[in-house]
């Protein structure tokens, strides 16, 4: 069908990156995106998912050196709990204000009007029971929403449009990669990268573990549904098995995997251009 498509008569075809979600993991978005950036492929839409909202907020920005830089200052756990702020009354065991102190710190923009592209993002309300598309308005809270993995970070209370109380949580429980968020944005073609393409053959052992993997098994089961009904046109998946939830400290590590998982598919993508 892509054969009848617009840019079959002159217009080139509108690229998306779907990012998905994934923790610390997600630093290696920005080796994938640094890797269609050096190569000249063109990104005109992007849609994100938890650690995808965010790497995907300062790309739509043009901020991503400010993140990269950010990133690379972690060198231990020990620089990553300095950015949780415990309160387990809030909702969930972090509170959430010192990930929005690090977006107003390093984001340049507030509003997604302000953004240099199309940008949306996921989340969960656990009031309707129903995934939750958020691409006008202000962004920090948006990204907040997103990233709002249940048990850990408080949810975000906030209102529909049509003035309904929403309680938002990570986007990821219901659509961790977001192909469909990247259609619907205008995107003719979806490279989707995704950071949870493992599968286990051992036990969790932790408490974060075993949290983590309960949740992991709920979003596979809504990947791959959601692949079916929206697939993506290059799939890439960068090989992270051994990267923990709070691994964040390994972020050149990342950036690296994610960069060497995009070239692979650079062949595939230039053949949709």
């Amino acid at each position: 069908m892509r054969l009848f498509g617009n840019w079959k008569f002159g217009r080139r075809p509108r690229i998306g990156v779907a990012l998905g979600s994934g923790a610390a993991r997600g630093w290696a978005h920005i080796g994938v995106l640094r890797c269609l950036e050096m190569n000249r492929i063109p990104v005109d839409v992007v849609a994100g998912c938890s650690a995808g909202a965010v790497i995907g907020a300062f790309y739509a920005a043009r901020a991503m050196t400010q993140v990269e830089k950010f990133a690379l200052m972690y060198k231990g756990v020990r620089d990553t709990f300095k950015y949780l702020d415990f309160s387990p009354r809030s909702g969930g065991l972090v509170q959430g204000k010192n990930f929005i102190k690090f977006l107003e710190e390093h984001l340049p923009v507030r509003n997604f009007s302000e953004l240099k592209m199309p940008f949306g993002v996921v989340a969960t309300d656990l009031v309707h029971m129903e995934e939750v598309h958020i691409s006008d308005g202000p962004l920090l809270p948006a990204i907040r929403a997103s990233v709002a993995v249940p048990g850990f970070l408080s949810p975000l209370e906030s209102r529909s449009p049509a003035g309904e109380v929403r309680q938002l949580v990570d986007g990821g429980l219901l659509n961790p990669v977001p192909v469909s968020l990247c259609r619907k944005l205008g995107a003719d073609i979806v490279i989707a990268v995704d950071l949870n393409s493992e599968k286990f053959h051992e036990p969790a052992k932790s408490m974060t573990d075993i949290m983590a993997r309960s949740i992991d098994a709920m979003r596979e089961v809504h990947k791959r549904n959601n692949f079916n009904f929206y697939p993506a046109d290059v799939l890439v998946e960068p090989h992270m098995p051994e990267f923990g939830f709070f691994d964040y400290h390994r972020t050149q590590e990342a950036i690296d995997i994610g960069s060497k998982a995009a070239e692979e598919k650079l062949d595939r993508i230039k053949r949709l251009l």
